[in-house]
């Protein structure tokens, strides 16, 4: 009996642990297209936010202000949590003023 409750114990325990662990990211994903920036002059420092969206993003604080598509302007810690926004066009560096 009690060698079905050990075994029964290491089973579940790997189980858990399987589950627990994130999964690998595989080594040949593509990396997402980089935000592309405007060309004309007056809106150089706009960047449009490109699909595929950001899945995930980093912490850093570097403040952006979002445009958003109802016209609103959000300040965001970043561009790429911004543009992970799908209500977001575009962003400018530097927070809403």
């Amino acid at each position: 009996m009690t060698t079905w409750r050990g075994a029964a114990w290491v089973v579940w325990l790997s189980v858990a642990w399987a589950c627990a662990a994130p999964a690998p990211e595989p080594a040949d994903a593509p990396a997402p297209p980089p935000a592309a920036e405007t060309s004309t002059p007056a809106e150089a420092s706009f960047v449009v936010c490109q699909d595929p969206r950001p899945q995930a993003c980093t912490r850093e604080m570097r403040p952006v202000c979002a445009h958003t598509m109802n016209g609103l302007l959000e300040t965001r810690p970043n561009g790429c949590s911004a543009c992970a926004d799908p209500s977001i066009l575009g962003y400018r560096n530097g927070a809403c003023g």
